[in-house]
């Protein structure tokens, strides 16, 4: 598919908001996202009010997203999927949309991401749903320990 074709089709699933995936190296690094091992990730975020732009992509796992994106990214809304090891039967790995919100960000910006956030999280194939508006929340503890009650398991490792 081509990236034209493929913003289509992610448009096309949210009919809800004005969110504008058209960015075709969103559509790229999901492939690539999917296509990849536990740890891979992708990160997006608003190039304007209602367009996103991929923010970054790679496969150093959730503590690689945390230091590349998430920590430095205060001022923004950020819009995450990542993958990781789940010991679980049928499925070698989870993807986990994160909707992380900076503490900077502004009351427009955040209810405008708050609208946003349902459709950009169901553009992906994810077994988890996850919001953060806390930087302390976004530590690789604090994630593994969300996660572990998400899933009722206690043998989750994030990288």
């Amino acid at each position: 598919m081509d990236g034209e074709a493929g913003a289509r089709a992610l448009n096309a699933s949210r009919p809800s908001s004005d969110v504008d995936f058209s960015d075709p190296a969103i559509e790229a690094a999901w492939a690539a996202c999917k296509a990849g091992a536990a740890g891979s990730w992708i990160a997006i975020g608003y190039a304007s009010k209602k367009k996103l732009e991929l923010l970054g992509t790679g496969s150093g796992g959730y503590h690689e997203l945390l230091t590349t994106v998430l920590a430095v990214r205060n001022d923004r809304v950020v819009y995450a999927v990542f993958s990781f090891s789940a010991d679980l039967p049928r499925i070698a790995h989870k993807f986990v949309f994160l909707s992380a919100i900076g503490g900077d960000v502004g009351g427009m910006a955040k209810g405008r991401a708050s609208l946003h956030s349902s459709d950009v999280a169901n553009a992906f194939d994810k077994h988890f749903t996850l919001t953060v508006d806390d930087p302390d929340e976004l530590t690789v503890d604090a994630m593994t320990k969300k996660l572990e009650k998400e899933m009722s398991v206690s043998s989750i490792q994030l990288t």
